[in-house]
């Protein structure tokens, strides 16, 4: 074993040996985010979009409607981009993923239950 350890690696295996420290000091000093529960992302985050045509001081507000207890352990990490997709999209995703249902309630609203 002292072989491989003090003659291969530092003479023939050296990038790999570069690389896998540089790695591990990268790695260990990168902080990940912590996971946001979908149920206080909902609670404390309200929604408005512009519908289209209509005037950006105006926004149209959605009211998202759930059972916190069908929420308890669903985590969510990730970004919402409304030129990229539509809420209801998003929502769509995420309930298909997570197993939920989502109902629209009205033209600006929304309830998600479980199935």
């Amino acid at each position: 074993w002292y072989y491989y350890l003090l003659i291969q690696i530092p003479v023939y295996e050296y990038l790999p040996a570069i690389g896998i420290w540089l790695g591990m000091y990268f790695g260990f000093r990168h902080k990940s985010p912590e996971p946001v529960s979908i149920s206080e992302s909902l609670i404390q985050t309200e929604y408005s979009e512009h519908a289209s045509g209509s005037n950006p001081e105006n926004p149209v507000k959605t009211k998202i409607s759930y059972n916190s207890a069908d929420m308890k352990n669903i985590d969510f990490t990730g970004t919402f981009d409304q030129n990229k997709e539509t809420l209801e999209s998003f929502l769509n995703t995420l309930c298909i993923l997570n197993e939920l249902k989502i109902k629209k309630t009205n033209s600006n609203g929304f309830s998600i239950k479980e199935k």
